[in-house]
């Protein structure tokens, strides 16, 4: 294995097992509402657009980000996330996006008053 690969795989256990080790301290929210304008896609799971309400849960090692459509067609999206540490506490509420074509990806959530980032 080479000393690059060795050391992301390295990176991962030190993120995963810090956030295990942490639990919820870095979380400060039951949770949080999230609005999207349009479908987009986060991780493996395509979302499509709508009020969501968003909570969060460990199985395990793995941080899940659970999703719940709001509205007459309600339906619950389960998406695995990295938890990135923050030096600082967030200020505000952001979500973060990128293209691929015409698809709209989104990479991020971070909640106000969080100690982490939420990567897909």
């Amino acid at each position: 294995m080479s000393y690059r690969r060795m050391a992301i795989v390295l990176a991962v256990i030190f993120v995963v097992a810090l956030a295990a080790w942490a639990g919820d301290t870095m979380v400060s929210w039951k949770s949080q509402e999230v609005t999207l304008d349009q479908p987009v896609r986060a991780a493996n799971v395509l979302l499509p657009a709508g009020e969501y309400r968003v909570t969060h849960e460990m199985q395990g090692t793995q941080h899940i980000m659970v999703m719940e459509l709001m509205g007459k067609h309600k339906q619950t999206f389960r998406v695995p996330c990295l938890m990135q540490p923050l030096d600082t506490v967030a200020t505000q509420s952001e979500q973060h996006y990128r293209y691929e074509g015409k698809d709209k990806i989104l990479v991020g959530l971070l909640f106000k008053g969080d100690k982490v980032f939420h990567a897909f």
